[in-house]
């Protein structure tokens, strides 16, 4: 690939069995917030995508009406594109996948990835097993903001953002994370309305567990401590 694989350190160390003419054939794609990386609805050969910056955003994979079913996020890290590419029949693009934030993903083949089954089976099921540990912290969350305490579910999807949005920063960053959500985008994910967000938010700030810039919740690694001793203490 153009860019050398080691500027992304996680993803180096997971693709480091591979021979090197299967890392030569991973690519990467660069696409400016509100860019589409997936089509829905497409037919064309599948890839599977791993993010390595920022973070993008999914839309109609859970929901038949078309919402945005809890603010879907695939943030660093994380795989997009797994269930076409090993689904037994043809199958079309089920989501649209847009980027939030300027983004960063490596692009793999399809029938690149199918042929790692052969050729390095190792990285073929650390990449299956990753996929569904994905789906498995998505049903966490959605059980964790569907508890009636309002304020409850917004420090966790808070908790939740910030691990997102961290991936936006350099390895390591300490700093502040600005979160990109609206009040009226975290909303619809808890599924409460806006006015209860405002409420949700002046709440958290006043126990010291966020802060607010420009209008824009933001987290700094020690608030979120004091996020998660805050969910912790009002779970029991």
């Amino acid at each position: 690939m153009g860019e050398p694989l080691e500027r992304w350190p996680r993803a180096a160390a997971l693709f480091a069995p591979l021979p090197p003419e299967e890392k030569g054939k991973i690519t990467l794609v660069e696409r400016a917030a509100r860019q589409t990386l997936i089509e829905k609805d497409s037919f064309a050969p599948p890839d599977l995508f791993l993010v390595v910056k920022g973070v993008c955003e999914l839309y109609s994979a859970f929901s038949l009406s078309g919402d945005n079913d809890l603010g879907y996020r695939i943030c660093a890290n994380q795989f997009i594109g797994l269930s076409e590419i090993v689904s037994p029949v043809p199958m079309k693009r089920t989501a649209e996948v847009v980027a939030k934030t300027p983004l960063c993903a490596l692009r793999i083949r399809g029938e690149d990835f199918l042929r790692w089954s052969q050729v390095c089976l190792p990285v073929y099921n650390a990449v299956i097993f990753e996929s569904l540990e994905q789906k498995h912290r998505l049903q966490t969350l959605y059980r964790n903001c569907s508890v009636t305490d309002s304020v409850l579910a917004g420090a966790y999807y808070l908790d939740y953002l910030y691990g997102v949005y961290l991936g936006c920063y350099p390895e390591g960053y300490q700093g502040p994370v600005r979160l990109w959500e609206t009040q009226s985008e975290i909303a619809q994910s808890i599924r409460r309305d806006p006015r209860s967000v405002a409420r949700i938010i002046q709440k958290l700030r006043e126990a010291g567990c966020i802060g607010v810039e420009r209008g824009k919740v933001v987290i700094t690694s020690a608030q979120r401590q004091t996020l998660r001793r805050f969910i912790e203490e009002r779970s029991l």
